[in-house]
């Protein structure tokens, strides 16, 4: 793989979105939420539908017994048929469970629907109706490049100094960024990759290029959820028509991609 594709390969964020959905309708009963949230087992109801996403389910559970150090969970398809059982450690008084379904089962799908039936000391069923959703699109930030020549001779005679840098907007703060000048083969670097931490949204630092054109320069950021946004610029002297100082630069589109850990 060239130096090129390693660069432009990327890597968003686990945010919690959970909907609760009343009747046959499945009309929206509650808003998502992007803070953890618990669905309460003991209050549950039959006719209630939680939307969740399959490595972000979050019970609340209240043991008013106290004598058994675990509660079992079992998690029915929407066939009945039993996909996995469970025993959770509790303790007397309020738990907190968090269950990542995908790393259970390899039967849980998303699109499906599952109840999870927590049966408590006394043999009581609570029963709590699932439906699983992917987990939602973030946003990537929107990346700019700017380039000031402050010194231009594409003979390489009297030198050429050329400053870049780079504008962010949108995507989850804090980014890390990186910068990469490629010689005209894009296949070896000019200078040492440089890095930096913003802690918001803005202007990136500044970096000089003392190279004679031509030469590609990358600006890569990822953000806090992982969303990878990259912008190439082509700096390159326009000599057939001897215009020896005066350069060209062309943007370069560039493939970003984004995944989620």
């Amino acid at each position: 793989m060239s130096i090129y594709n390693r660069l432009v390969l990327g890597l968003l964020c686990n945010t919690l979105v959970l909907f609760s959905l009343q009747g046959k309708a499945q009309e929206t009963a509650s808003i998502k939420k992007t803070e953890t949230y618990y669905i309460d087992v003991n209050k549950a109801e039959k006719g209630l539908v939680y939307e969740v996403q399959p490595d972000a389910l979050c019970l609340q559970y209240y043991d008013a017994y106290g004598k058994a150090d675990a509660v079992l969970l079992n998690i029915y398809d929407w066939k009945k048929t039993l996909v996995t059982k469970l025993s959770l450690d509790k303790t007397y008084g309020l738990n907190h469970f968090t269950i990542k379904l995908n790393e259970i089962s390899q039967a849980i799908k998303i699109g499906d629907n599952y109840t999870c039936q927590l049966v408590n000391e006394q043999g009581k069923k609570y029963e709590v109706n699932l439906k699983l959703i992917s987990p939602p699109a973030k946003p990537t930030p929107e990346v700019d490049i700017f380039v000031n020549p402050l010194q231009l001779d594409c003979k390489g005679i009297n030198g050429s100094l050329v400053e870049f840098y780079g504008q962010i907007s949108g995507g989850k703060a804090p980014y890390s960024t990186d910068w990469f000048v490629l010689n005209n083969g894009m296949n070896d670097f000019l200078y040492q990759p440089r890095s930096e931490e913003i802690a918001k949204a803005g202007n990136s630092m500044v970096i000089d290029v003392d190279k004679t054109p031509d030469y590609y320069v990358l600006f890569r950021v990822k953000d806090a959820c992982g969303g990878v946004k990259q912008k190439m610029v082509h700096i390159v002297c326009e000599q057939e028509q001897n215009k020896i100082n005066t350069v060209f630069v062309e943007p370069i589109n560039v493939t970003s991609t984004s995944k989620t850990k």
